[in-house]
């Protein structure tokens, strides 16, 4: 069966993409290296080389003292390698990502539907305030979603033309996407719910080898986070405050910003219920558009010759695993945790921990090549034996599929909040904004069809998407107009505060993470950190005092050191810091 031929764009849609992609390039680079490094952002610049070691301390930081899997800043070292260490350029890779997501997302309406889809689409992310500010940070969120949107459009290839390279691909993406945050499993795990719906309740066969093809590639990419779960497991035995219980207000708020209606309070929420609502009508009508007739060949999504070496690599591993790790490897890993002064219960956890992930990984090569060796005899099995039960035969709806992109993650994570596992965060949601934006693309689409009752509540949602949007400073920041605060999070101009600091002064601020920056645009002045508790023994009789207006601990600190003798001889106030000298009366 030959690929089925989408219809193909006409010049105009080519000139609209062009006007998108160059409004989104520009809301995303404007003023990318003017904000200093926050806390977050430092991970991908502390760390820099491309040496064997450099890369191995770099996962086992992010494995061991972050929630993340182990590709959180790997991409980062070969950036920073590449164009250096300035905000400008760090920056420039999750920018590029943001960018390159704005193409991805408008393929994914044009294989849906059609290219004007794609269009909207695109054009309803370029403005989302949301998408815009994590293009602007230097962490993985951007480079998720673009690996996101990729899997979604592979997986359709997949399903709609099936060569090896779709399968390579898809297989390829999804792996990096689970190993760049957790956030893609459930992403992801709404293909896996419309393909088994396929392999279960299609009497079609071509249909239901597809969908077994695509739960097999995704087992395949599946094993790599598998293979992470004893550093998964430990980073699971501390507490990250940025995450939280899911409640209807967090859900109704994180759509409304995944819209690109955020607005605060009741009117974000309004705004949010009513775009939700205006989705679920384009959606239903996008269940009577079909997505192209799936074609099969059978293949697994490797050779079978691949997974002999891929089961002779994962034997390889279990045994250097348990044979010269403890030799080599460990010991290694033990000199790096002692540098960093950590106690010897602690270590030992950690190495540990470490040496499960590496097991982990070498069986799970050894079952990635086992499904390759015996997927042609399973898969023909298995094909033959599920259409005995299948219900149906019908064509798979767009509209249901898209449906499956938004809803499934929002499902997974009300269902770990049944289980009191908190995961909920705006930020992590923002892997369903590519499909939430192919929504809003089908929305407009089928309401400029209807009559002018329909193209008068299209008005309403352009309306709504270009207010929220405004609402936003990085949208009307680009264009000379001020606008309401950012997303994202608020840090001082560290940067500046440390150029206005008094020379030859020790200098002091609040121990808190957020000042982890100072740390690093001041690492020759070796910044003191001090708790407003306390210990104040050792402090110098003179030094400079960095106080951050808005924090509470901050002001404590100050107040602690007024009280102990210290007494401002002067200050100098720069946005939302006060750079000061306290001398002792």
């Amino acid at each position: 069966m030959n690929e089925p031929t989408p219809a193909r764009p006409s010049k105009y849609v080519w000139i609209a993409l062009a006007l998108v992609m160059l409004l989104g390039t520009w809301l995303r680079v404007y003023d990318l290296g003017g904000p200093c490094f926050d806390q977050d952002e430092l991970y991908a610049v502390r760390i820099t080389g491309l040496s064997p070691k450099t890369f191995a301390s770099v996962v086992a930081r992010d494995g061991l003292k972050t929630n993340h899997p182990p590709l959180m800043t790997v991409p980062f070292l070969f950036w920073t390698a590449l164009f250096g260490t300035s905000e400008t350029a760090v920056r420039a890779l999750p920018c590029l990502a943001g960018i390159l997501t704005l193409f991805v997302v408008f393929r994914l309406g044009w294989v849906l539907v059609n290219p004007r889809v794609g269009v909207i689409a695109a054009a309803a992310l370029a403005i989302n305030p949301l998408h815009i500010t994590y293009s602007q940070e230097a962490r993985q969120y951007s480079l998720l979603v673009l690996l996101v949107a990729l899997s979604h459009l592979l997986m359709l290839k997949c399903i709609t033309r099936g060569k090896w390279y779709d399968l390579l691909g898809y297989l390829v993406i999804s792996s990096l996407a689970l190993l760049t945050h957790y956030f893609a499993a459930p992403a992801l795990f709404a293909h896996l719910a419309i393909a088994m719906s396929w392999m279960v309740l299609n009497k079609d066969t071509t249909t239901r080898a597809v969908g077994l093809r695509v739960i097999a590639t995704l087992g395949l990419a599946g094993l790599c986070l598998a293979a992470w779960l004893p550093m998964a497991q430990y980073q699971s035995t501390m507490k990250w405050g940025h995450l939280s219980e899911v409640s209807v207000v967090g859900l109704g708020e994180a759509n409304a910003q995944l819209a690109g209606v955020g607005w605060p309070g009741a009117w974000g929420l309004l705004a949010g219920v009513l775009t939700a609502w205006f989705m679920v009508y384009g959606l239903y009508t996008g269940l009577s558009q079909p997505v192209a007739p799936p074609h099969s060949d059978g293949r697994a999504p490797l050779p079978r010759w691949f997974g002999i070496l891929a089961l002779f690599g994962g034997v390889l591993g279990v045994i250097g695993t348990l044979t010269i790790a403890p030799r080599v490897l460990l010991p290694m890993a033990r000199k790096s945790l002692e540098a960093y002064q950590y106690d010897a219960a602690t270590i030992d956890i950690e190495l540990g921990v470490i040496q499960r992930t590496l097991l982990g990984y070498s069986i799970a090569l050894g079952l990635f090549g086992i499904l390759l060796v015996v997927w042609r005899p399973i898969s023909d099995r298995l094909v033959i034996r599920l259409g005995r039960v299948a219900l149906f035969s019908r064509a798979v709806p767009a509209g249901g599929v898209v449906a499956a992109w938004i809803l499934v993650p929002f499902i997974v994570v009300a269902l770990a909040a049944v289980l009191g596992i908190p995961v909920f965060s705006v930020r992590n949601m923002i892997v369903v904004g590519p499909a939430v934006a192919v929504a809003l693309g089908m929305t407009a689409e089928a309401l400029w069809q209807r009559s002018w009752s329909g193209q008068a509540v299209l008005a309403l949602l352009a309306g709504l998407l270009v207010g929220g949007a405004t609402y936003s400073e990085v949208v009307t920041a680009p264009f000379g107009v001020p606008g309401g605060p950012r997303l994202g999070m608020d840090t001082p101009d560290w940067k500046t505060a440390a150029k206005e600091l008094p020379p030859e002064l020790p200098v002091v601020v609040v121990n808190h993470p957020t000042t982890d920056p100072l740390l690093y645009y001041a690492a020759d002045r070796s910044p003191l950190r001090v708790k407003p508790e306390g210990p104040f023994e050792g402090l110098p009789a003179k030094f400079a005092f960095i106080h951050w207006r808005s924090r509470a601990d901050s002001t404590e600190l100050l107040r602690a050191f007024l009280k102990r003798g210290y007494s401002v001889k002067d200050e100098k106030d720069l946005p939302e810091v006060t750079v000061m000298v306290l001398s002792k009366n």
